[in-house]
């Protein structure tokens, strides 16, 4: 069904329907604004930019072995990842509180 404003949709469809705006936000926020997020980004970059394994690792190409100085890179790298998702996943909760705010405004639920 479809209104002026576009199509109506239940609340598992209207996640569907707004994640991968809501995803590039997040992200996009994330990329320009957060200073751990950048950084550790760029340390990824490095990190795949000086042990090419890194990449190969993720990629299935069969038996790959590894010198103490990679595993601790590859380690590293790991560390990184987990890291920035920790900060995406902080950037959805905050988000989450603040759209529920705004949504119970609208609905004239919450009174400033």
């Amino acid at each position: 069904m479809c209104t002026e404003q576009g199509p109506i949709l239940s609340f598992p469809g209207f996640i569907e329907y707004n994640s991968e705006f809501i995803d590039n936000i997040v992200i996009h926020d994330l990329n320009e604004n957060d200073k751990d997020y950048i950084e550790s980004t760029q340390k990824q970059k490095e990190l795949e930019k000086t042990f090419p394994v890194i990449k190969r690792l993720g990629l299935g190409d069969g038996a790959i072995s590894l010198s103490a100085e990679e595993h601790e890179a590859y380690t590293q790298y790991h560390e990184l990842e987990n890291f920035r998702g920790a900060l995406v996943s902080l950037k959805y909760y905050w988000r989450g509180h603040a759209d529920c705010l705004a949504y119970l405004r609208h609905i004239s639920a919450l009174q400033e």
